[in-house]
């Protein structure tokens, strides 16, 4: 059966050879004997070539001229956008942190690492004497630069802001009961012994509509391409009813249809 309407969306010759016009000055292959070569090194013959070209040429102006036209978003569509999807443009709670770190030689016997537990007992030691010397008052990042055996040292122990989400459970409760400037007692790593203290902790929030409406904007232009293009295809394949005039539009169409049916479009 014959479709009811057809939809032109051929490349013509003029095209053709104006588009492999260009490609050959920017590819400098104006020479024909490079250009067939060059044809030969990827596999292809110029009715190979031509075939892809088409492809994208059906592509872009299905975007074009039955999709396009229909993308113009409002003020008010991104701000309801934004209000009923508010969780995508939270900022993560985040925490900055300084840090002195004495470190635990370790030693290696039979294939495995082992730390000597008088060593870091030693470190421990090592450790409260510093956290004493700030709680007395010496600047923690001035210590951390004298002192610690972590890289952190060259920025006076500033490690941060981090997303809180990624450091340890048991660091995120400790975090969790302190105050800004406080610092931890000596804990113990795998590295040695270390003492924190909490510079600033950013609690999870969402970005106002004015810092993100060009993100907004996006989203809310893919969303309403992936439901213009779906209903292009839809239609052209209602009108096809049996027969499609082309089959790169058949191709997006089965594709987008896959998509639907296994939830990736929504």
């Amino acid at each position: 059966m014959r479709s009811t309407s057809s939809c032109c969306f051929n490349l013509s010759d003029d095209q053709f050879k104006a588009w492999l016009e260009n490609l050959r000055k920017e590819q400098n292959l104006t020479d024909d004997q490079k250009f067939q070569s060059a044809l030969k090194q990827e596999g292809m013959t110029i009715d190979d070539l031509r075939k892809n070209v088409e492809k994208q040429f059906v592509v872009s102006n299905v975007q074009r001229d039955e999709v396009g036209s229909k993308l113009s978003i409002t003020e008010e569509e991104a701000r309801q956008y934004y209000l009923t999807h508010k969780d995508q443009f939270a900022e993560p709670a985040t925490v900055t942190l300084r840090e002195i770190l004495v470190e635990v030689p370790s030693s290696t016997q039979g294939g495995q690492s082992t730390i000597s537990v008088a060593k870091q007992d030693e470190a421990e030691g090592q450790a409260a004497a510093l956290r004493t010397r700030v709680l007395a008052g010496e600047d923690f990042a001035k210590v951390a630069a004298e002192a610690s055996a972590s890289p952190s040292k060259a920025n006076g122990g500033l490690i941060g802001p981090i997303n809180l989400a990624e450091v340890s459970v048991s660091l995120q409760e400790l975090i969790g009961k302190m105050k800004p400037g406080e610092i931890t007692a000596p804990i113990r790593t795998n590295k040695g012994v270390q003492i924190l203290k909490l510079e600033t902790i950013k609690p999870a929030s969402i970005q106002p509509f004015e810092s993100v409406r060009d993100l907004v904007a996006d989203k809310v232009h893919d969303a309403r391409q992936q439901t213009e293009v779906r209903k292009f295809l839809t239609r052209m394949r209602g009108q096809a009813l049996i027969e499609w005039k082309n089959d790169e539009l058949k191709k997006m169409y089965e594709k987008q249809v896959a998509l639907d049916t296994s939830g990736g479009a929504h």
